[in-house]
């Protein structure tokens, strides 16, 4: 069962029943009225919440595949499903038919993000490598490597240009869209990374991006600053010299140690 919450008073406004085992994934849709889930059940669901979490649709995954995650598309009007079946699979959200998929030649799936656009889709894969497509041509742009686990979520900053990774070996990467290169490594956690997430642009129209948190099999959430400046920043009220450059190099992934 799903159960929905209001973040107002924490209570729960609706209990949502049909999945027959473990639900792993959930995703609301961009206007809020819709929720996804998917089970090792091998369906995902489309719920409306705005009508007390009426069943929209069911998807039915070949071969019975156990689904391990669920994203919308930014218009709402399509799901993508990952699971155990070795591919990513579109369907419509409001008929529920199967439109396409995207294969990973047998590797279990388990990641999967959109970008805000709608332009990319990024799948993380049981062999620890995420892939990118367009979504419009159905082309593979690139191959992300660097995990040693299982890829479990994926996020895509707001502006579309990083994308965040949370591995089973412990690590959360953050990686440069365009092309492809590993942009910082996060440690601290004790066990597996279970979730990512970007920080959204503060009310003032700050920057957007400019945290990133986890979360973690150690039960803890922990948030990571990703602009130099404010490593710096932090890195002086934290130490009482002048890093080492192969500290720089190591911890600030430049090449020189910055003035001052």
């Amino acid at each position: 069962m799903v159960n929905v919450w209001d973040i107002g008073t924490g209570q729960i406004v609706m209990t949502l029943t049909g999945h027959t085992s473990v639900v792993p994934g959930l995703a609301f849709s961009p206007d809020g009225t819709r929720l996804a889930s998917t089970s090792w059940d091998g369906t995902a669901k489309v719920w409306d919440v705005s009508e007390f979490g009426k069943e929209v649709v069911t998807f039915t995954s070949q071969g019975d595949q156990m689904l391990f995650n669920v994203a919308f598309s930014p218009d709402g009007k399509r799901v993508f499903t990952a699971g155990d079946g070795g591919y990513v699979c579109e369907w419509d959200a409001s008929s529920g038919q199967a439109l396409r998929t995207f294969s990973g030649a047998g590797q279990e799936v388990y990641g999967i993000a959109l970008s805000r656009d709608g332009n990319l889709l990024a799948i993380g894969w049981e062999n620890g490598f995420i892939t990118l497509w367009d979504i419009s041509s159905g082309v593979q742009l690139h191959d992300f490597s660097g995990h040693a686990g299982i890829v479990l979520r994926l996020a895509f900053s707001e502006d579309g240009m990083s994308l965040a990774s949370a591995g089973f070996d412990g690590f959360a990467k953050v990686w440069d869209v365009q092309t492809g290169q590993e942009l910082v490594t996060l440690y601290g956690n004790a066990g597996n990374v279970f979730g990512v997430s970007f920080s959204p642009a503060p009310p003032d129209g700050g920057t957007s991006g400019k945290y990133l948190a986890t979360a973690g099999t150690d039960g803890t959430a922990r948030i990571y600053t990703l602009q130099i400046k404010d490593l710096i920043a932090l890195a002086r009220l934290r130490v009482t010299r002048t890093l080492t450059e192969e500290e720089c190099q190591k911890y600030l992934h430049v090449d020189t140690c910055p003035a001052g």
